[in-house]
């Protein structure tokens, strides 16, 4: 089998799920004694013939809400594993996660476990917080780091806003799963977290997890943070092809490519629903000399009536609720105009494609 799949591709085989939760097993054999250790017996021949056809073994997900602890099930899974002497084996293989976020913000959990010290199996004190949420991937890795001595790749099994039996409607959650994309987009979470799943995209109404489906059978998104979260990752992709492209050229990044880098980067986190950080931003064309002071003189009056952000950057443009463009084509382009527009801003270009003509509109606009 394990032949079969790395023929088929494969990089990475789950072994197992969830043998913290009680119905993963018997009931007699839950009730036997060293129930982790009986669970190594099996789980390490299926690690050995796995990391045998250069494929990843990935240690089961665990349930946070089974019935066996599971950050403690992973410590003595990890313990058992060193124990017996496969170490070597170990560092072939990854952790597996399920990361939902369930009734938690998205920030529950951060910093792990010795950020919250007072947490206690099945106890969480007042104003404390435990694993059970997006940043469980921080208390595994502390497990990890404790008992391997160095840290392992985390592989998302399943994970969201939501939880299993949950449908992930409604904006607080598509907040929440817009910003979990986001930041994996933008490489904000650690470099051992190797991906996020989400769960489910697509399922048929006698599968397991149809209730939480994203797509319909028909490839209709149930949701539209669906799409939208297609094209937060296209849009990672091309800028990070920009960036391979820049960086296996041999001369330093032009003005230019630095920019549409980091228009593509400021793009993933307007669309992923983050807040405006400037109210009005002026578009003003690039001038030296006297053409800038001339420039200048001339929105005086508009700036003390209106307090806009003045600049000329597309980039912190991305970043306002309204725009206002000064110059015609050649200033900003229509495609620039329109990328503002996709990302979510208002904007208005100021007519006239000579100084007398953008002077004239300035002081009409001032005038109301």
């Amino acid at each position: 089998t394990a032949i079969a799949l790395a023929d088929a591709g494969v990089h990475y085989v789950v072994l197992f799920d969830r043998p913290n939760a009680a119905d993963k097993w018997t009931k007699e054999e839950w009730a036997k004694p060293d129930l982790v250790e009986r669970f190594i017996d099996n789980l390490l021949p299926a690690m050995d013939i796995v990391a045998q056809e250069g494929l990843v073994p990935v240690l089961p997900g665990l349930d946070p809400y089974g019935e066996y602890w599971d950050p403690s099930f992973l410590s003595l899974m990890l313990e058992s594993i060193m124990r017996r002497g496969a170490e070597t084996l170990l560092l072939k293989c990854a952790v597996g996660t399920y990361n939902f976020g369930y009734d938690k913000p998205l920030h529950w959990g951060t910093g792990g476990a010795q950020a919250w010290p007072e947490t206690k199996p099945y106890q969480v004190p007042e104003g404390s917080q435990d694993h059970r949420g997006f940043h469980i991937y921080e208390w595994y890795q502390d497990i990890v780091r404790r008992v391997v001595g160095q840290e392992l790749p985390l592989i998302s099994i399943a994970g969201g806003a939501h939880s299993y039996g949950q449908s992930p409607i409604g904006a607080g959650l598509s907040r929440k799963t817009l910003e979990m994309a986001r930041m994996m987009a933008c490489r904000e979470l650690p470099d051992y977290v190797l991906n996020l799943t989400f769960y489910i995209l697509a399922a048929g109404p006698n599968d397991v997890g149809y209730g939480n489906h994203w797509y319909e059978s028909d490839g209709s998104p149930r949701y539209a943070f669906a799409d939208a979260i297609g094209e937060i990752v296209a849009n990672r992709r091309g800028a990070l092809a920009e960036a391979q492209h820049v960086a296996g050229q041999s001369r330093e990044p032009s003005e230019s490519q630095v920019e549409n880098h980091a228009i593509a980067d400021s793009k993933i986190h307007t669309e992923a629903g983050m807040s405006k950080l400037i109210d009005h931003y002026l578009l003003l064309p690039k001038l030296d000399g006297a053409g800038a002071r001339w420039l200048f003189s001339m929105i005086q009056d508009y700036m003390i009536k209106y307090h806009p952000t003045c600049g000329h950057s597309i980039n912190e443009a991305i970043l306002a609720r309204e725009v206002t463009i000064v110059g015609n084509e050649q200033v900003v382009s229509a495609e620039e105009q329109r990328m503002l527009e996709r990302t979510g801003c208002q904007v208005q270009r100021i007519p006239g494609n000579t100084g007398a003509e953008i002077q004239k509109s300035f002081e009409i606009l001032a005038r109301k």
